[in-house]
């Protein structure tokens, strides 16, 4: 079941570039208030799914800190520091770096953890480099850029151990998104106020797309990933399977966007598969003999 939750955050993130080209399609939107509307929506739906569900925010003062410390690490400037590098390289070079992500939880999670790195975790990371580097479509190298890129995967390779091994592992995943989506917006949105970039002057259209943007590939995917890993499944592990994420975004593209995808690309999509499936079979240590975490 927590394999399931984690493709199925894949595929709700995969979603992500098909609602800002489909917002930016219906008005001009700035990267600031998109980012910050989509997150206020994530917090009033999570809050809203709380209180339907009969739950609500109660947690301790560390798991409150560790939940609204790495979910702004986690959310915010991972996608700040995306945005601003597509500015300096091209959208997939600056995706190809920010997947680098699952290389550096297997990196720290076998250095600080002691986790072992199995001969499928090896085997998956040879394909989803060679994967990534398929598909990203090349172009023009610059330094600022490539470390922006760098520094997202960073941060987002933080935000994923963080759900292993903090506080917030405790947290339910509604209670997360709940404290990222406000907290976030708060953030962002004084970024806007400071850049002169902030408005609310939108269009029905516009508002309704952010409502479905953020539900479904916000709220539903940060709180498959977060539900996920509460059913041991290893944070290396996560990394790996949520490499669908690229792939599916190229397939997305294709079907709603018609646009043509090419003969390398698509092997980089095959191989990107085939470094999901290998996973797949790759013997979790802790999938294998503990018994699952239950929510807060």
């Amino acid at each position: 079941m927590g394999t399931l939750l984690i493709i199925l955050s894949a595929l709700g993130f995969s979603l992500n570039g098909v609602w800002t080209v489909l917002i930016r399609e219906a008005g001009d939107l700035n990267v600031f208030m998109l980012t910050s509307l989509r997150l206020l929506f994530m917090g009033v739906i999570s809050l809203l799914l709380l209180k339907l569900t009969g739950k609500n925010m109660k947690m301790d003062k560390g798991q409150f800190h560790d939940t609204l410390l790495f979910a702004l690490f986690g959310n915010v400037l991972t996608l700040l520091l995306y945005s601003a590098a597509t500015g300096y390289i091209s959208v997939g070079l600056t995706c190809l770096l920010n997947f680098c992500y699952p290389l550096i939880v297997v990196a720290i999670s076998y250095f600080l953890y002691q986790e072992k790195i199995g001969k499928y975790k090896i085997i998956a990371s040879v394909l989803m480099i060679i994967g990534l580097l398929f598909t990203s479509g090349g172009g023009s190298l610059n330094l600022p850029g490539l470390l922006l890129g760098f520094g997202s995967a960073v941060s987002f390779a933080v935000y994923v151990l963080a759900m292993e091994h903090s506080r917030m592992s405790e947290v339910a995943g509604l209670q997360v998104t709940t404290i990222a989506g406000f907290s976030g917006c708060l953030v962002v949105g004084l970024l806007a106020l400071a850049t002169g970039n902030f408005t609310v002057r939108l269009s029905g259209k516009i508002w309704l797309y952010l409502l479905l943007a953020s539900l479904t590939s916000n709220v539903a995917p940060m709180v498959c990933l977060s539900e996920g890993m509460k059913r041991n499944v290893s944070a290396a592990k996560v990394g790996f399977l949520c490499i669908l994420e690229p792939a599916c975004s190229l397939i997305w593209d294709r079907l709603i966007f018609k646009t043509i995808l090419t003969p390398l690309a698509l092997t980089g999509v095959v191989i990107i598969f085939a470094s999901f499936f290998v996973t797949l079979k790759s013997d979790d240590r802790k999938e294998a003999g503990q018994t699952e975490r239950n929510p807060v």
